[in-house]
């Protein structure tokens, strides 16, 4: 009787726990390991003693490893932001019922980011009235079109100025030939630029006829336009009919319903470090994700093309070489989607990656140093003016 009473004040002080401490499963752990430790000393049968002994051990085994994670990013230098990105009442991020989310409009927004004490850049992200990340002001009577830009950080410029993002200095290096649109933006995948286009999007800020097309790809863009991204879950969703093509279906969030239950209990879970670590995994790409990827990129390229006769669709492709990426490549071809290596891009890469870096190790998105030399690479061999 004493030890059932003993097992309730435990489930009581679980649900304590997980209600206000900060790391509630330690002291799960060492109560449950207290009482089983207490039932192994007062049971008069071996099997019960060995069995609550067994038990105890796991579960102070169990505790010790949440307790090792927890103090292990306790103890260890954490990312950080100051400024405008950090501080969502000031509108850096707005929900936006096409593209899922997208920047503030008409402002000029501070990121500063830290690891630990080390500052890894200090910059501002100027979001025209438009909602595109600011290009450059040629006054050239001599412009005969325009580029449009787009992707993810890469390509918005993460970790850089405005006059350091590559539309910009695309934009500078052709004195002004085309107007410059980069419609990249954080966390952006394939599925941003088709609904950009498919929507109407694009038309509706362009103001002449684009000339070309720009998408700086990664090979994670592959999860993301299958919703597998936790900060992009209001995102446009797009699916693969049996025939190929690709339909839109509004957005990711509007087929992850799950039942109250369901959602608390996850809630619960979330506290644990074990669970994030090792059992919340994000979903591996399939063959079904890549195909996706593949067709988002291919319907985008034709409806542009058929929007606007003679543009010409290129993009350019991170990462290093992998099977996923090997196998993106050849269904590319089979596309006939025009796509460019990053090693072919750029000089030494990626042995020589820190080169090309913000802040390495920490901060390796693109430096301006990355940019000026993809920026030469286009012009030469895709603008080949």
């Amino acid at each position: 009787m004493f030890l059932m009473m003993l097992i309730v004040l435990g489930a009581g002080f679980s649900i304590l726990s997980l209600r206000y401490f900060p790391v509630p499963y330690i002291w799960i752990s060492l109560f449950f390991f207290l009482i089983l430790v207490y039932a192994a000393l007062t049971r008069i049968k071996p099997f019960v003693k060995l069995l609550c002994l067994n038990l105890g051990i796991c579960i102070l085994i169990l505790g010790g490893l949440e307790t090792y994670l927890w103090t292990s990013q306790a103890l260890s230098d954490k990312e950080r932001f100051e400024g405008d990105y950090s501080d969502y009442t000031r509108h850096y991020t707005v929900t936006d019922d096409i593209l899922g989310y997208a920047p503030g409009k008409g402002k000029a927004f501070t990121s500063i980011k830290f690891l630990g004490e080390k500052e890894l850049y200090n910059v501002t992200y100027t979001i025209d009235i438009k909602g595109l990340r600011a290009g450059p002001q040629y006054k050239n009577k001599e412009t005969t079109g325009c580029i449009l830009f787009f992707g993810d950080s890469f390509t918005f410029g993460e970790g850089l100025n405005d006059n350091e993002t590559l539309p910009y200095i695309v934009g500078m290096k052709t004195r002004g030939k085309y107007t410059i649109y980069n419609f990249g933006f954080h966390g952006y995948g394939p599925h941003q630029m088709l609904a950009a286009v498919e929507h109407d999007v694009v038309d509706n800020i362009v103001e002449c006829k684009p000339n070309y097309a720009i998408y700086q790809a990664l090979v994670t863009h592959v999860d993301r336009a299958a919703g597998l991204s936790f900060w992009d879950q209001h995102g446009p969703r797009y699916i693969l009919d049996a025939d190929g093509s690709v339909k839109y279906r509004g957005h990711f969030d509007d087929y992850k319903i799950e039942s109250g239950i369901k959602m608390k209990v996850r809630n619960q879970m979330e506290k644990s470090f074990i669970y994030k670590k090792y059992i919340d995994r994000v979903e591996p790409v399939s063959r079904a994700h890549i195909d996706l990827f593949i067709a988002i990129i291919d319907k985008t390229r034709r409806l542009l093309e058929e929007r606007y006769p003679g543009l010409e669709f290129h993009m350019i492709l991170w990462d290093k070489p992998e099977i996923h990426r090997e196998l993106i490549i050849r269904r590319l071809k089979e596309k006939t989607v025009p796509v460019y290596l990053i090693e072919k891009v750029l000089p030494g890469y990626p042995k020589n990656r820190t080169s090309y870096a913000v802040n390495p190790p920490y901060e390796n998105h693109p430096n301006a140093l990355a940019n000026e030399r993809i920026a030469d690479y286009i012009i030469t061999h895709i603008l080949k003016k």
